[in-house]
């Protein structure tokens, strides 16, 4: 049962500069991550891919265009050029979201079908990522972009006391 929302940590898309990505279906040909096996990562692109209808291509992961690459992969398969794009839920002051944002050859991808998906995945927002954000000094990043969002949420199991629910909640 979930006892309380805490706190939004974005599903990033970070790409290669060049075509934008604005769709899922933008992502079809490319070289993408989509997180490793049984990450939060992979679990929020497969509900994604899922709302597409597009759900089997999490079966051929690694065998085609598709990678399960941990977010530290990813970034470093981005940034050598091994990856078109990768999926990754990290929060805004991870080290990787700064080292991608600030990689003149990589740009944080604005999702055109944010506030669609989140109508549709109830756990998901759509947040919007202002230019500067993660930079002020620099201006990181140079435009603002839309991002989906999980929601870390509080749960507990059917032994829980309820007795115990108020006075966790009063401490969060």
């Amino acid at each position: 049962q979930a006892l309380a929302s805490l706190y939004h940590e974005p599903l990033w898309l970070f790409q290669r500069t060049g075509d934008p990505v604005n769709t899922l279906a933008d992502l079809h040909a490319l070289r993408l991550s989509v997180g490793s096996e049984g990450s939060g990562t992979w679990a929020v692109a497969k509900a994604l891919f899922a709302e597409a209808g597009e759900q089997s291509r999490f079966d051929a992961l690694n065998d085609g265009l598709w990678q399960g690459f941990s977010s530290q992969d990813a970034a470093a398969a981005l940034q050598a050029g091994d990856l078109d794009a990768a999926f990754m839920v990290l929060p805004a002051d991870h080290p990787l979201i700064r080292q991608l944002v600030a990689d003149p050859e990589i740009e944080l991808a604005d999702f055109n079908q944010a506030e669609a998906l989140a109508a549709r995945l109830p756990y998901l927002s759509q947040l919007r990522i202002p230019m500067g954000l993660l930079d002020i000094a620099n201006n990181l990043p140079t435009r603002s972009a839309q991002v989906l969002s999980p929601v870390a949420t509080l749960v507990v199991n059917q032994s829980f006391h309820p007795a115990l629910a108020t006075l966790i909640l009063q401490e969060s």
